[in-house]
């Protein structure tokens, strides 16, 4: 064997070695993808100057132009909409704008910038992400820490005593998820979730063919994030493709799906209709607070603007709409605190 061994290393050594130099870490293709991604989030000169100091980048799912304004660019998504807004008013942001226009090199110095990017690239699968670089003075160190969705939504409701305001934003991150995600889920409407949730479509040349090849993956990790799995297995389980059930469909898993999707929409038309009356009661513009927006009218607004600009496209959502005039007047009253 070690005969065959050393006849081997001699044949080898008859090619020529030739070292490679490293490659550029940052190449100006890699610059220019990045880029066409990322917009700055401008400082607000009102804001003090502690919430100047704050540094991240906030991943999301594809942006789209602001209803309120074409010039702004949001994301079409509860988790990541909520996330936008609450980091914007907790650091005294602007909300990404198209214009003006940034050079590569600006944004890629920038401080805070929004990110649009692939679910795939965050450590826990689901998008938002936030990216801190946090300045360790002692030991002159840079330490960059990932803030998964679910450690996003913690942060944002650490702070909050009030048992009220707490079940409420617990009321919008589970049962109006769940409605949202699973009207969603229910309409299969492709180029809709394809534009929605699917960046890797948005720059291949085959894009019909590549995201007839990508949807399934997509259609599986919404099925499955923010713990939408966990409240509802079964619906979650049709769009898993190592579900047995899912590719036999007895008649009690049939009926089981079918009741699930029942009882998200039940809940959520129950819990929209019960913040429209609540909202009718306080008689003031926010629901916690005459003045200012409280973490769940961020939460709230994000999630009916969502609704709202699928309308539409899913017929559950146009009836939201309809039924509840207050809390879209009241979307618009949070997101004109938002537009600077």
């Amino acid at each position: 064997m070690s005969a065959l061994f050393s006849k081997i290393n001699t044949w080898n050594k008859r090619f020529p070695l030739i070292t490679l130099p490293p490659a550029e870490p940052n190449s100006d293709s890699f610059i220019k993808l990045i880029t066409k991604r990322l917009y700055v989030l401008p400082s607000d000169p009102s804001a003090n100057k502690d919430q100047g100091n704050i540094k991240f980048k906030l991943g999301v799912y594809n942006l789209f132009p602001f209803t309120f304004d074409e010039n702004v660019l949001v994301s079409v998504d509860p988790l990541c909409l909520s996330a936008l807004l609450i980091l914007t008013c907790k650091t005294g942001s602007r909300l990404p704008q198209l214009r003006p226009l940034i050079s590569a090199s600006e944004k890629m110095k920038a401080d805070r910038c929004i990110v649009a990017m692939s679910y795939s690239a965050s450590p826990d699968g689901q998008l938002p992400i936030l990216v801190e670089d946090e300045v360790n003075k002692s030991e002159q160190k840079v330490k960059r820490k990932f803030r998964s969705t679910m450690m996003i939504n913690k942060f944002i409701i650490a702070n909050i005593s009030d048992p009220t305001i707490i079940m409420c934003i617990k009321l919008v991150d589970t049962r109006l998820f769940d409605f949202y995600t699973s009207c969603l889920l229910a309409s299969k409407n492709e180029k809709l979730i394809m534009r929605l949730y699917s960046l890797a479509g948005l720059e291949e040349k085959q894009k019909v063919l590549f995201d007839k090849l990508v949807y399934p993956a997509v259609i599986a990790h919404l099925a499955s994030r923010f713990q939408f799995n966990i409240r509802n297995p079964y619906i979650a389980s049709t769009f898993m493709r190592n579900s047995i059930e899912s590719w036999i469909k007895p008649k009690y898993y049939t009926c089981a799906v079918k009741e699930e999707y029942e009882k998200c929409l039940w809940e959520g038309f129950h819990t929209l209709r019960m913040f429209e009356e609540m909202y009718k009661d306080r008689n003031q513009k926010f629901y916690f607070d005459v003045d200012k927006p409280s973490i769940f009218d961020y939460k709230l607004a994000a999630t009916i603007y969502c609704i709202s600009s699928l309308s539409d496209f899913i017929p559950d959502f146009s009836r939201v709409i309809g039924k509840c005039p207050l809390l879209l007047a009241h979307c618009n009253l949070v997101m004109q605190t938002v537009k600077k």
